[in-house]
């Protein structure tokens, strides 16, 4: 805990970092929350486009922070930097303890170790957008189902594992139906008590049906149609089936999108006014997500094989590489913000590093593109480690993970997680929740080969 938590605060405290163009709408979207207490965006033209977990969060830290004068865009950024400080820290000690409870206390500590030093976590700590929350919203909900396995006559873990889930759709909406998959590995385990396994399914649909409902009456509220939780929704499945798809986000679909959203509010106002009804604040909401989800339906009716072509990008793109998050953070700032590069920190940070460099006798010194390439290459290096050791890991104990049941859910909801961005726009910054599960498996690598074989279904 004491490494993940230095390691991030460090991150925070020298790195240099300006908000780059894609999270500068959560930043802005923040200040909002933080002054009106309201979710807009688009000069009020979408109430409910984004999910409102991680803006809630930023305004309410904005709030905060105001109270102590601090209300520049620098100093509220890094504040919400600190609070993913103490999220990703709690994220490390969720998955030692979910290692601990699967595999014994061995497998634990490794795989804390190695979510400690996790790069793309660790750098996901500048980003003030979805991905480290989510992370941490799912480790935690993974740590109550686990406590459910364990303690399989008490159910109450598993109202508050549908609670949680809920609030992580709440910021990342492919949360909501993780009770299937997760129930069905309960189903599968829990062979003998099946009937509990169902009604604990059902507890945590309950929990998650809990944590979004008020928002999805709230959407009802301020929109007059049916938002579940957010409406970008629409356009983020028409973005990954459409001519112009690639797998990746796709900037035309969107705009057509918008236009078309555009066309259709002002002929629902002109309808509203040829019928003498009285007129509202009418939000493009609504008709983001039937648009979309429209057009999306036709083109996957009338394209079958251009949906099967676009699983190979998707899945690479989901997949692939682990680097997209060092990219935010390390390259897009000093692209949309040129001037940051000549900032006072990357000098300082320059200096620290090449100080290191010369103690250790290494030559020449580093520049700022060498650090930015240090942190991309420690991404990618890593994923790619983590990666055969969970292959070495999984071979060194198939005929243990073979008989045990309860290890299942991990490849249950990764397929389901993949599965979702077949269907939808894909990247690479999706798999982020799941990158730190990864580690507990790639600990099983360097178990000893007396591996607590702890088979919870059994209990």
């Amino acid at each position: 805990m004491a490494i993940a938590f230095t390691l991030r605060f460090l991150l925070v405290l020298y790195l240099p970092y300006q908000v780059g163009q894609d999270f500068l709408v959560h930043h802005v979207a923040g200040k909002c929350m933080a002054d009106i207490w309201t979710l807009q965006f688009g000069e009020g033209g979408l109430r409910c486009y984004y999910p409102p977990g991680q803006v809630f969060t930023l305004g309410v830290i904005y709030k905060v922070v105001s109270w102590f004068g601090i209300t520049d865009d620098a100093g509220q950024v890094q504040a919400a930097q600190m609070f993913n400080v103490v999220y990703a820290t709690l994220t490390v000690i969720g998955v030692w303890y979910i290692a601990r409870a699967m595999f014994g206390e061995f497998v634990g500590r490794v795989a804390g170790l190695l979510a400690a030093f996790l790069p793309s976590t660790i750098f996901g700590v500048m980003l003030i957008g979805a991905e480290t929350p989510e992370a941490f919203w799912l480790v935690l909900a993974l740590c109550l189902y686990v406590t459910l396995i364990d303690r399989s006559q008490k159910l109450w873990p598993a109202i508050l594992c549908g609670l949680v889930l809920g609030i992580g759709a709440l910021i990342r909406p492919q949360y909501l139906l993780l009770p299937i998959p997760l129930g069905v590995c309960l189903i599968v385990g829990w062979s003998g008590r099946r009937w509990r396994a169902v009604l604990a399914t059902i507890l945590m649909c309950l929990g998650v049906a809990v944590a979004v409902l008020p928002w999805t009456i709230r959407n009802y509220y301020v929109t007059d149609g049916f938002v579940l939780i957010s409406s970008n929704s629409g356009q983020v499945i028409y973005s990954g089936n459409c001519d112009d798809a690639t797998g990746n986000y796709n900037q035309r679909a969107g705009e057509d999108l918008v236009y078309a959203v555009g066309v259709a509010c002002e002929q629902e106002q002109c309808e509203r006014e040829a019928q003498n009804l009285p007129q509202k604040n009418i939000t493009g909401d609504v008709h983001l997500v039937r648009i979309g989800t429209q057009w999306a339906s036709e083109w996957i009716r009338q394209n079958p094989r251009g949906v099967l072509k676009l699983t190979k990008p998707k899945f690479r793109f989901f997949w692939q590489k682990d680097q997209e998050i060092a990219w935010w953070v390390l390259y897009e700032p000093a692209i949309d913000h040129p001037e940051t590069t000549k900032s006072p920190k990357w000098q300082d940070l320059e200096n620290r590093v090449n100080k290191i460099r010369a103690a250790l006798g290494w030559e020449p010194p580093y520049t700022q593109e060498d650090l930015r390439n240090l942190g991309n290459g420690a991404s990618v290096g890593y994923y790619v480690a983590l990666a055969l050791a969970i292959t070495a890991g999984m071979l060194r104990f198939s005929s243990y993970l073979i008989r045990s049941r309860a290890w299942m859910f991990f490849p249950l909801i990764t397929a389901y997680f993949t599965a979702v961005h077949m269907v939808f726009e894909s990247q690479g910054k999706y798999h982020f929740m799941l990158v730190p599960l990864m580690c507990i498996f790639a600990a099983l690598a360097v178990s000893p080969a007396t591996l607590a074989e702890r088979d919870l279904t059994k209990k």
